[in-house]
């Protein structure tokens, strides 16, 4: 018997995917080993960091997971088997870091943006065609909200959508700092930081826009030197249904606020973070629902959607798609944005949005710079 409960245990170990961190002493990469270890299908057998640790990375370190320092991806690739990559990095990181793990053949769990521009989407795309490869997962925080799935489950109640809204408002109180203050390392202001979540969600309700445009300013000259937009009002429409809608999005508002507004033939839904509720014409109340997510919660939600895609190739391939048309759809707006650039700005704008490529990676950039896009 006790042979027999020994070869289950073996096998229940077997199955567990063995999962490495990088960017493990960051704050989101401390959020990610949080929810990691709450699974009993995954197991952290390394973790990647920079010149600082933290406790977390201490205490699983000693208890024998392997600790990769310097952000020597090279290195983890060498000395640590493992199956599935956690990638918390700077923007200007993913790509040196994921062209190396999708070469080595590893399944790779990233945050949000899936690239920096359509290029380099494309090289992925290329990469993983070539070497039939599994796709890049890409981590977007609003597809594991209730109120975000559900809602879209519940859009008929409007009727024939007619028009859109989406405000996605921060109140920060002084200029962005860290690796998001310069345009080499976080590839755009708040299109492409903040956007990505909201254009995440208006393609996954409507498609990829037909035509846009799109008008962009800054708060501050910090900013504006670096072509990082502080504020972007962008506009969409649909020709085959006749939609039109407006994204709206502001780091220096008044207030905080993230609320989408759809208006419909029979009504209209208001969609946010921690519900919806939806009007007729009269605008009476006809249904509601109200869902809080802690931090925690949300992200043990993330690993809990992105596991089984990540073993369902089909999936996966549709995950991978639709984040090439958010990054499509990024690039169109900032082709077409609406400001006054002076010569500096201009070649800051329009330079290529690459890395220099090297052997390791800043991941000290992931604790000093301003999370405010995850929050």
């Amino acid at each position: 018997m006790f042979e027999e409960a020994n070869n289950i245990q073996e096998k229940n170990t077997q199955k567990k995917k063995r999962v490495v961190v990088i960017g493990a002493s960051g704050k989101k990469g401390s959020e990610y080993i949080a929810a990691i270890m709450k699974r009993n299908d995954l197991e952290i057998v390394g973790l990647v960091i920079n010149k600082h640790t933290s406790p977390l990375v201490a205490d699983l370190e000693s208890r024998g997971v392997r600790v990769i320092r310097n952000g020597h991806i090279d290195q983890l690739l060498t000395n640590i088997s493992f199956d599935i990559a956690v990638v918390s990095v700077p923007h200007s990181e993913h790509r040196l870091v994921t062209q190396a793990l999708l070469h080595a053949d590893k399944y790779v769990i990233k945050e949000k943006p899936l690239a920096m521009s359509i290029t380099e989407a494309e090289e992925y795309d290329a990469i993983i065609s070539v070497n039939h490869l599994p796709p890049v997962f890409t981590t977007v925080q609003r597809d594991s909200l209730p109120s975000f799935l559900n809602a879209k489950e519940d859009l008929h109640l409007i009727g024939q959508p007619i028009s859109f809204q989406y405000d996605y408002w921060f109140n920060l109180p002084s200029v962005t700092t860290g690796w998001r203050a310069q345009m080499m390392t976080a590839g755009g202001g708040v299109v492409l930081d903040m956007g990505y979540h909201a254009i995440d969600v208006i393609i996954k309700f409507f498609g990829k826009p037909n035509a846009i445009s799109a008008s962009m300013s800054y708060k501050y000259q910090e900013t504006e030197q670096e072509a990082l937009e502080d504020y972007a009002e962008i506009t969409m429409e649909y020709t085959t249904d006749s939609l039109q809608g407006k994204l709206v999005l502001d780091r220096h508002a008044d207030v905080k606020k993230e609320s989408f507004t759809i208006h419909g033939s029979h009504g209209y839904i208001v969609i946010q973070p921690q519900g919806y509720q939806v009007f007729n014409l009269e605008h009476k109340l006809i249904k509601e629902l109200h869902c809080v997510l802690s931090k925690d919660e949300l992200t043990e939600r993330m690993f809990e959607k992105a596991i089984p895609i990540m073993m369902n190739t089909e999936q996966l391939h549709h995950d991978f798609t639709r984040n090439r048309h958010n990054v499509e759809t990024i690039d169109r707006i900032y082709a077409c944005r609406k400001t006054k650039l002076n010569d500096f700005q201009a070649l800051s704008l329009f330079s290529p949005k690459t890395t220099n490529h090297k052997d390791s990676v800043d991941l000290d950039r992931v604790a000093s710079g301003t999370h405010h896009a995850e929050l």
